[in-house]
């Protein structure tokens, strides 16, 4: 009884700080993490979707939302409210959109506007287009030129670190980047005719983040999106083949039941992947004695790059 006493002072102490600070998102997920019964989830949910309305962009907050309303068995208000933050903050709230995907892909009562990975992934074998000797070439300027982060918590990397890559600092980065554009030019074109609800923007107006994610072995990336990005892709400059490692678009988030329709895609050197920054998307564990390391990058609108940098 004590125990039950103490848990419901501090549900008060919380929703009580909640009215007073109700944009603070370090309290909802307290109050989330605290509130068992539905009573207590409806009234949060008040609280989470003030939130959202004034912070539309914000992944954790939404991720909030979705819990509350797979708990209340109740997802359709989710992506009816998700739907009418994007008409309000634009398309380009990747965030949002992800969250609609993964809706679309686990629910029969909607529409899969954004959720269609046969027409929204492609990958290019690019294996006759650039030389071992380039690759090491690039690999070396590459871990000669940037500085390494071990396990950087905004990249979701577990036994592995990642170079954040600048153009015009060196030139063989540049040069291998520049080979990628008519594959990656070719891929906006084909999304932009199909049905996707995306508007992607000429490659020419766009900004690029760019970055190479080495794993150890046993190493691997955990289920994530790229919310600063509206298309993204991976390409593959070294691995061992057949070690795992492999990729999986599609997937669930992280604490949610998986959706069964995501796709694995074997990853091979001078594999190119491209696909929409809104998709989940993991890789399995890597086995290899050799360091998997792939090329990684983001487009993003101009208002995109305003917006998160």
């Amino acid at each position: 009884s004590n125990n039950l006493e103490m848990e419901k002072e501090a549900k008060n102490l919380i929703y009580k700080a909640l009215k007073l600070r109700p944009y603070d998102l370090e309290l909802l997920t307290s109050a989330f993490e605290i509130s068992s019964s539905n009573k207590d989830l409806i009234n949060l949910k008040s609280f989470v979707k003030e939130f959202i309305h004034k912070n539309p962009y914000e992944y954790s907050a939404i991720k909030i939302l979705l819990l509350i309303d797979e708990r209340l068995d109740n997802l359709e208000e989710s992506y009816r409210f998700l739907n009418k933050i994007i008409d309000k903050s634009g398309i380009q709230n990747t965030s949002a959109v992800a969250a609609l995907a993964y809706l679309e892909s686990i629910t029969d009562y909607v529409p899969r506007s954004y959720f269609n990975l046969k027409r929204d992934f492609i990958e290019y074998d690019l294996s006759n287009n650039f030389s071992k000797e380039r690759l090491n070439i690039l690999i070396d300027n590459i871990e000669n030129n940037f500085d390494a982060f071990k396990d950087p918590e905004e990249q979701s990397l577990k036994g592995g670190d990642v170079r954040y890559l600048k153009k015009n600092i060196n030139r063989e980065v540049d040069a291998f980047f520049k080979e990628l554009s008519p594959y990656i030019k070719e891929f906006i074109s084909l999304l932009n005719q199909s049905t996707n609800p995306l508007v992607i923007p000429n490659f020419n107006q766009m900004h690029e983040g760019i970055w190479t994610i080495s794993i150890k072995n046993e190493g691997n990336m955990l289920t994530h999106f790229h919310p600063r990005g509206i298309i993204s892709g991976v390409i593959y400059l070294e691995l061992e083949e057949g070690k795992g490692g492999e990729f999986i678009l599609g997937c669930s988030p992280s604490n949610f039941k998986e959706n069964g329709c995501s796709i694995k895609v074997q990853a091979k050197q001078l594999k190119l992947l491209l696909f929409p920054s809104y998709y989940f998307h993991k890789t399995l564990p890597y086995i290899g004695k050799k360091n998997r390391i792939c090329l990684s990058f983001d487009f993003m609108t101009e208002e995109q790059k305003e917006r998160n940098y």
